[in-house]
């Protein structure tokens, strides 16, 4: 079972390589390295959400399942993944 480490490892995988973010990521996470205040918008993370689906072979709740707070920031998002595949 994947913990917070392995879902925030393939969260920032996906930003830097398959939405070409890496730059943008590594200068907020370098500037404030809370996750917490790293923001995504809705379509950045319900892609987040289907890589990690793909990947662990659970279904997780869309965006549009969740309220914006759940789904604002990496941090929020990574909390979500965890309780979705525990």
């Amino acid at each position: 079972m994947p913990d917070r480490d392995d879902i925030r490892g393939w969260m920032l995988e996906t930003l830097r390589g398959d939405l070409a973010l890496g730059d943008e990521v590594d200068e907020a996470l370098a500037a404030n390295p809370d996750e917490y205040m790293l923001e995504l918008d809705s379509k950045t993370a319900e892609f987040l959400l289907v890589k990690i689906e793909i990947l662990t072979g659970i279904n997780l709740p869309a965006p549009a399942d969740l309220g914006p707070e759940q789904y604002a920031s990496l941090g929020s998002l990574i909390d979500v993944a965890l309780k979705g595949v525990q």
